[in-house]
């Protein structure tokens, strides 16, 4: 919400990746942060789907 009001946070982000882009600064989310959050979400889905727990092999960099 901003001023009250729900926003789609979809349309911040890119707002923000472009700002960014003619800023040239670094955005708030890196790509790397952006790998940690994907991978926590799609292990989260391996887990639920599987019904197991995962773990990430940093080593390997794979879900086992």
């Amino acid at each position: 919400y901003r001023n009250g009001k729900r926003v789609d946070t979809t349309h911040l982000h890119i707002r923000e990746w472009i700002n960014c882009i003619k800023a040239g600064v670094q955005p708030s989310c890196n790509i790397d942060a952006a790998f940690e959050e994907g991978i926590s979400a799609h292990m989260a889905t391996k887990a639920l789907r599987e019904n197991r727990t995962t773990f990430w092999d940093a080593d390997k960099m794979e879900i086992v």
